[in-house]
């Protein structure tokens, strides 16, 4: 494992892609917020819950064409979503140890640690987002009735393995909830535009007469 022999200073490099992630992230979240509502019409749709022309309609207006970054992000995603490697879980923890000014030995966090969160098997994307937000300082939380409860203190020491691989259980699960969910975007999203049209022009068909009807009932006579 050479390339984690040791943690080095992040005083010249940044080791965590701190603007691509986020980037990454709003994409990811614009996308999921179309996948929803895709699903959500799709299934509306299948159990007849609109009952008119205009409500169809809003239904199409509301299920806005994807964005021009679709198939980049879904790329992104596929590639971030694999295995973190050894060099980019050392790479997070060089970053935590250098910015957290931690007096511990770098050579146990470049051995021990890497190996630890190395078995974890949690992708990039988890370890990335995992490292951001032990950096981050909390947000502020709220009671039951939304009364301001102040801001948890802000992390002051360099986070523990246990609470390293705590926060990356958490963020492998989202992000593996989501991945999961855009697989098939642009086909479920053609899908449900497509069964939009299809009603709306089910619904732009003039109703039935009844020297239709009757025609159909005579032709239901004829011997061929």
């Amino acid at each position: 494992m050479n390339e984690v022999a040791t943690l080095k200073s992040v005083e010249a490099r940044s080791l965590l892609p701190v603007r691509e992630m986020e980037e990454l992230t709003d994409n990811v979240r614009e996308l999921y917020s179309i996948s929803d509502k895709a699903h959500e019409i799709r299934y509306r749709l299948k159990r007849n819950y609109y009952y008119s022309l205009e409500e169809v309609e809003n239904a199409l207006a509301e299920l806005r064409a994807l964005p021009s970054h679709t198939t980049n992000t879904l790329t992104l995603l596929d590639d971030n979503m694999k295995t973190a490697t050894s060099a980019q879980i050392a790479d997070v923890l060089t970053v935590l140890h250098g910015l957290f000014l931690s007096q511990g030995e770098p050579q146990i966090m470049a051995t021990v640690g890497v190996e630890i969160i190395e078995a974890e098997k949690a992708s990039a994307l988890a370890l990335y987002r995992a490292g951001m937000a032990l950096l981050r300082p909390p947000l502020k939380e709220y009671d039951e009735f939304g009364e301001d409860q102040g801001r948890p203190p802000a992390r002051k020491f360099l986070p523990t393995i246990p609470e390293i691989i705590a926060e990356l259980r958490d963020q492998q699960e989202i992000w593996a909830a989501r991945h999961a969910s855009l697989k098939g975007l642009p086909r479920w999203h053609a899908q449900a535009r497509r069964e939009l049209i299809n009603r709306i022009e089910e619904l732009r068909k003039p109703p039935a007469t009844a020297s239709d009807e009757s025609k159909e009932e005579d032709d239901d006579d004829l011997p061929f």
